[in-house]
Formats: C-alpha cells, sequence, structure tokens
C-alpha cells in the first residue's frame, strides 16, 4: 500500500479556511482550502485516496506535525520511521513519532499514544526504539514494535492502542488476523538458569497453553494454525487452536482461503530414495491424483469468494478435483471467473493455449500474458477477466494477431492492448502498425491514433469506463484529443491523466499548459483550474485524487508555496453527455 509522498516544502504557516471559487449559477465549483504555506524544504504525506495531508512545520526551533491544517504535539524533531507518516489503509488515521527530550512520543490522530525512554545507545547505532510502526488490518488499532537496549542485549515489546505486551528477547513479528483483533507472536527469553534460549506462542497478549511456530489465521479470523516439530523426526504436527489437526511431513505450507474457515495445504510424501513428492490436502484430507514430482512446483490458488481452488505442477491443473490435460512445455498461474471457472495458459510442442474450465482454445505461436501495472511493480496474468467474461491477445507469428473475446478471435494488426468493461460485457483493444488506433465493440476508430504509453498506459490504463460500462473514453494524440464513445474532442496537447468520476457522469482529465510551466485540469471538456507545475499531477492522480460518490473530485495538491485541498463540484450544465455533444 502507498503511504507517503515526499516533496519539497517547509511549512511555515497552518491552514485557512475553505474558500470556494466564484462561479455562476449551475456551473462547476473548484473550493479551495488552504492547508499549509510554505517554502522549499521539508516532507509532507498525502493519504491515500487523496483526503488528508500531513506536514512536518517548524515552530521556532522545534517540529510539529500539521494534520489537516491542525498542529501535533511540539517535538524536538519528528522521527524517520519508515515510513515517516503511517495510515490506515481507508486513509482516515494517521500515525507518526517525535522525539522530546529524552522520551520519544508516538502520537495517533492528533493525540499522544505512547511513550518510552529516547535511549542514545541506539540512536548512535544509527537506529530507532521503535522497529515497527503501523495499523492493524482494517485500521481500528494501532501498534507498534518497541526495542530497549539493557547492560546485556536488546529486547522488544509489541505495543498494541498504548498497552505494552511481555518482554522478547529477540525481535517480534506479529501475525495479525484479516479483521485485525487477533494477533500471535514467536517470544524469546533467555532465563538465568537456562542453557539456551526459551521461546513461547503469545496469542492476543497472553501466553498459549502450548507452544508451536509459524502462526496462521483463518480468512474469517476465528482460527489459529500452528506448526510444532516432532524430535528426532521429519514430520510436524499442523496444530488448530492447539488441537492436532494434522501430522505430515515437514516442509508443509499452509493456503487460508480468503473469506471464512478453509485450509489447504502442500505437504509430500516419504519416500526412501531421498526425492520429495508434492501432495495437495484439503483440511487434513489428501486429495486423489495430486501428486507432484516437483517438490517445491506444487502452486495453491484460491478464488476471491473462497468457493473454488486450483493447484498446478509443471504440465498440469488440477481444479475443485478434476484435473485437466498434460501440458508438456508447461502451465501458468491460474486465476477464476465469477462462476469460479480456472483460467489458465498452457503449452506444448511450441503450441499456446488458454484453458478456461474445460474448454481449451485454438493453438497459437505467441500468447503474451496480461500485464497488471500496479504500485508496487507488475503482475502477470493469463488473461484479464471480469466477471465471467476473458479478454486474451494471441499471435498467429508476427504481426499476425488476434484478440479474444470470450473464444471469439477478432483479427487484429498488431494488437498490443485488450480491455474490458468493469461488468465485462463490453471490449476495447489496440491494434494497427504503425500507428495504433482503438477497436470499441467491434468498431475501428482508424482516424484517431493512440500513444498507449502517453499518460495512462500505466496504472491507470489506456482505456476509462464509467462504472455503470455505458461510457468508455480514451486519449488520442495525433490530433491531439479526447475520445469518448468514438467521438473526438479536440485539445491543445494530448491530457495526461483520465478518469471518469465516481458517478460516472463526468469526465477529468490534466494537460500541460503549452503557454506556461502549468497544469490545467478540465470537466467534461470545460478548463476549472489552473496549477503551476512544481508537482507532477498525472503521475500521482490515481494515488491521491479522491472520487466520491455524489460526483465530486478532491485531491491535494502544491499551488506555489501552498498545498491546497482542492475539491472539484461540478455543475447541473454540464456532464458527459454536454462533452459528447461538443465532440464530433
Amino acid at each position: 500500500m502507498f503511504r507517503l509522498s515526499l516533496s519539497v516544502i517547509a511549512i511555515i504557516a497552518i491552514a485557512l479556511p475553505v474558500r470556494p471559487a466564484a462561479q455562476s449559477a449551475g456551473a462547476t465549483k473548484v473550493n479551495e482550502q488552504v492547508l499549509v504555506t510554505g517554502e522549499p524544504g521539508l516532507q509532507f504525506g498525502i493519504s491515500p485516496a487523496g483526503q488528508h495531508l500531513a506536514a512536518v512545520s517548524l515552530r521556532g526551533s522545534r517540529q510539529v506535525v500539521v494534520f489537516d491544517g491542525v498542529d501535533g504535539p511540539v517535538f524536538d524533531a519528528i522521527l524517520e520511521t519508515n515510513p515517516k507518516f503511517v495510515w490506515s489503509d481507508d486513509g482516515s488515521r494517521l500515525a507518526y513519532a517525535g522525539r522530546s527530550g529524552q522520551n520519544f512520543v508516538i502520537v495517533v490522530d492528533g493525540k499522544e499514544a505512547f511513550r518510552g525512554p529516547w535511549q542514545a545507545e541506539l540512536a548512535g547505532r544509527g537506529q530507532l526504539p521503535i522497529v515497527e510502526l503501523d495499523f492493524t488490518p482494517g485500521g481500528k488499532h494501532w501498534y507498534a514494535v518497541i526495542m530497549n537496549v539493557d547492560p546485556s542485549r536488546s529486547h522488544y515489546r509489541l505495543v498494541i492502542d498504548g498497552k505494552p505486551g511481555p518482554v522478547s528477547q529477540d525481535a517480534i513479528q506479529p501475525i495479525w488476523s484479516p479483521n485485525g483483533e487477533h494477533h500471535a507472536y514467536i517470544q524469546s527469553s533467555f532465563p538465568v538458569t537456562a542453557p539456551r534460549a526459551t521461546y513461547s506462542l503469545v496469542v492476543d497478549g497472553r501466553p498459549a497453553p502450548y507452544m508451536a511456530g509459524k502462526p496462521q489465521f483463518t480468512g474469517d479470523s476465528l482460527h489459529l494454525f500452528t506448526e510444532r516439530g516432532i524430535e528426532r523426526s521429519s514430520q510436524v504436527d499442523i496444530l488448530a487452536d492447539g488441537q492436532l489437526f494434522l501430522r505430515t511431513e515437514s516442509g508443509v505450507q499452509l493456503f487460508m482461503a480468503p473469506s471464512g474457515p478453509g485450509v489447504l495445504a502442500t505437504s509430500s510424501l516419504p519416500n526412501p530414495s531421498g526425492a520429495r513428492t508434492a501432495i495437495l490436502l484439503i483440511g487434513n484430507k489428501r486429495v486423489p491424483g495430486s501428486e507432484c514430482t516437483d517438490f517445491a512446483g506444487l502452486k495453491v490458488f484460491l478464488s476471491a469468494d473462497a468457493k473454488h481452488w486450483a493447484a498446478s505442477c509443471q504440465s498440469w491443473v488440477m481444479a475443485d478435483g478434476k484435473k485437466g490435460l498434460e501440458y508438456g512445455g508447461g502451465v501458468s498461474d491460474v486465476i477464476f471467473t465469477a462462476d469460479g471457472r480456472a483460467v489458465y495458459r498452457s503449452q506444448t510442442n511450441g503450441r499456446n493455449f488458454l484453458v478456461v474450465g474445460t474448454q481449451e482454445s485454438d493453438a497459437y505461436a505467441e500468447m503474451p500474458p496480461y500485464v497488471v501495472n500496479k504500485r508496487d511493480g507488475q503482475v502477470q496474468l493469463p488473461a484479464l477477466v471480469r466477471g465471467n467474461h476473458v479478454a486474451y491477445i494471441a499471435g498467429r507469428g508476427g504481426n499476425n494477431r488476434v484478440v479474444v473475446i470470450d473464444g471469439k478471435p477478432i483479427p487484429a494488426t498488431a494488437a498490443s492492448i485488450v480491455d474490458l468493461s468493469p461488468d465485462g460485457s463490453r471490449f476495447a483493444f489496440l491494434s494497427g502498425q504503425p500507428y495504433q488506433f482503438a477497436t470499441i465493440d467491434g468498431t475501428a476508430y482508424t482516424q484517431m491514433t493512440v500513444d498507449p504509453a502517453n499518460g495512462n498506459i500505466g496504472r491507470q490504463g489506456t482505456f476509462q469506463w464509467t462504472p455503470d460500462s455505458k461510457h468508455v473514453a480514451w486519449i488520442v494524440n495525433n490530433k491531439p484529443g479526447v475520445a469518448i464513445d468514438g467521438k473526438f474532442f479536440a485539445t491543445p496537447q494530448a491530457p495526461r491523466y483520465l478518469t471518469f468520476s465516481a458517478d460516472g457522469r463526468h469526465l477529468l482529465w490534466l494537460m500541460r499548459d503549452p503557454r506556461a510551466p502549468r497544469h490545467l485540469i478540465f470537466l467534461d471538456g470545460e478548463q476549472v483550474l489552473a496549477l503551476p507545475a512544481n508537482g507532477d499531477l498525472e503521475t500521482q492522480a490515481d494515488l491521491y485524487w479522491g472520487k466520491n460518490a455524489d460526483g465530486t473530485i478532491q485531491f491535494i495538491a502544491q499551488d506555489g508555496d501552498v498545498m491546497k485541498r482542492f475539491t472539484i463540484v461540478p455543475g447541473t450544465s454540464t456532464s458527459i453527455d454536454t462533452l459528447i455533444g461538443k465532440s464530433r
């Protein structure tokens, strides 16, 4: 999850009231709220969806964090935890730490939440007493791992909502249940009379009546699975809430269903030769036919609704207990359609196939993976799946390619990108050589060429759809302008960011002003705001722009030496329909 954006702005004043822009009745309004003002210097952080701003501000020789214009406690320094500003998943809560004299202080939601001794020995080693600071899943609780140094060794405590747990000699790595209400970790101690360290399992702050490691919670957060070795044996016991659940060979891996109590596992069969054959278990029951001679190659996949599963091993996929065909060239990872069909790529004798459920596609010379560019890196999928619809690009050699939509191939020279609407009922793709153009639901718009690298292929995607799948827009670069439902709206230069409002009634884009170094923001084809080009708005847009259910769009940006929260409120006189009416 992206948490922190760094910039060069030192804060010298704090928030001013919201100032709505003067507009005529029915026109779009842009409300501006000054959060901080300043000059080049220090750091700020913007919450997910761009709703909140935290910034380090000088108060004489001291520092404070200004959160949405309100000063927090005054400190000698704001600590460089990693990250400096910690946001809950929804961005509504903030945690950070500062140093005050001989103490460190953790601040949560603008108030002091925990205080501990500042340790010069740690500071001398370039370390902080706060090893980890974060919120639990869902953001209801905050926690920190605190390190202390005594004359003999370091020790650690887990602090949850300000309450410290038992001391551990080794670093604590808490595991949280999906609902954020339960935790478990291994605690170590070095008693004076003991020859070596002793270990215990801590669950919800208390030592468990049994010892086991590798804690994992089920998807419903109701059960804790752990593993315990058996002395002088290659086997291990898997415990469920401390009770024996399964005895199996070491090297077992557990896979928790995304929801509910479901558990799958991969284990191995004992083999006198030393070779390890992997097997799949559902619960503690072996799945017939799941034997995989590549022990490390047996993979497990679960559908998002936890109703379907699949396992793959080198050349085959088994889905919901049914084993598919063997493919000598191997198989890809597995994803699922909404109705539970397993989708994967396969290869044999240089030919490529996409398998959807039990249906195998035609053979193709190439079948590139569908690449999703996420903030933390690229993710490769076998194909694009929306609901029960499947789309992918395949090739017969060179630029002789087809776009396949729900099993039906459409010839598309040099096809490069395919997309489906949110409900999967509509499709769009780019194709053409040397210029690429868009095809929407089978209609090709050859008069409008598209540069897939022009601002939108990355995290945002080339095609933008309304949530109800009724409208689609994309950036045109040869004229340049914006296309919406196949109609063209001219702009001085190609936009750099394109998005619909959450209610699907308005289209917003950014553009660099060709006459001055500034960003121009358009809504439904009308310029509503201009900002100095001192921040890269278009590359941050999908991270920081909050699209609210009422159709308003909110973001935080730098305007000269001022950080502002902008709220674009579409007027009654503008909509996608008015934009289409101005297009040709």
